[in-house]
């Protein structure tokens, strides 16, 4: 059998890229090893190297990324069906419930992301004014300013 030579900037021959692919859009090992017309065993020793896996991991990401921004676009249209659902007094109660739950439990992961978000943006703040105000102070002094900026970074209490 001739040895097929990289094809792209990855190291990942045709074959190799073939799998990858099928890898990431779902399909099983011995499903991609038929589609890039290669032994199952190929596929279990190409799992085993860097090169693979990298190309694999990084197509697998791309998937990722492009679902996931995919999926924000589709927001208001889900929530417009939740709420339907929610509001619906013809639906199951579990049903309405369930959508009920649905709504509350993303408008938490929000609040908690902005949340975050904001505390992250006073860290980054406080380190910015600590670096360039530490120049030439230390000891005490250095204390005394690190203090000080300890109440702006913490989180405010939920009401």
């Amino acid at each position: 059998m001739v040895a097929q030579r990289p094809v792209n900037n990855e190291g990942l021959t045709a074959k190799q890229i073939i799998c990858a692919e099928a890898i990431a859009e779902g399909h099983t090992l011995g499903e991609a090893a038929r589609i890039a017309k290669v032994d199952p065993k190929t596929v279990h020793n190409w799992r085993n190297t860097a090169v693979f896996m990298t190309g694999l991991t990084r197509r697998i990401q791309e998937r990722t990324d492009i679902s996931g921004t995919q999926g924000v676009g589709l927001i208001p249209e889900c929530l417009n069906v939740l709420k339907t659902i929610m509001n619906d007094n013809t639906a199951l109660k579990a049903d309405r419930i369930r959508a009920a739950s649905t709504i509350m439990a993303s408008a938490n992961v929000y609040r908690e992301q902005r949340e975050t978000e904001a505390i992250i943006k006073k860290l980054e703040e406080r380190i910015e004014r600590l670096t360039s105000a530490t120049t030439g102070v230390t000891g005490q002094a250095f204390l005394d300013l690190e203090s000080a900026t300890v109440e702006e970074a913490t989180p405010p209490e939920a009401e």
